[in-house]
């Protein structure tokens, strides 16, 4: 079985086009596992967006839909730019969270989220928050 992760993006690939104020989404159910891993301010931003919000339909059509977020983290936060050089990361956008920890949970998390899925191994808990 496959599965995808996306890290703190819009899922643009999926929008099909624009009309009449709104954008149109593709409809057809997402084939795999999907989950979402946000930072909390994206994860706001897309709560105000509603339907409009391109994830959160293909969240609720994916075989198994679901979305956490980080507090505390900014985009750069899921990179490891923030352990090499804070001062570029810090312009490009991290949060007040500790850095390494940040990655190392994020890690952990994808880790075991592929490890349930691709291999068939280990139990997959999940939290909303991190």
């Amino acid at each position: 079985m496959r599965a995808v992760i996306d890290l703190d993006g819009t899922m643009l690939g999926e929008e099909t086009g624009f009309a009449d104020g709104k954008y149109q989404m593709n409809t057809e159910p997402y084939p795999v596992p999907l989950l979402c891993i946000d930072t909390s301010e994206h994860y706001e931003q897309g709560q105000r967006y509603g339907d409009q919000y391109v994830n959160h339909v293909i969240l609720s059509l994916a075989k198994d839909g679901r979305e956490i977020q980080f507090t505390d983290a900014g985009h750069m936060n899921f990179t490891d730019l923030p352990l090499f050089s804070p001062p570029l990361a810090a312009l490009l956008g991290t949060g007040k969270r500790d850095a390494r920890e940040c990655l190392v949970t994020m890690n952990g998390i994808i880790r075991d989220y592929f490890d349930y899925y691709l291999k068939g191994q280990g139990t997959l808990s999940l939290q909303e928050t991190y």
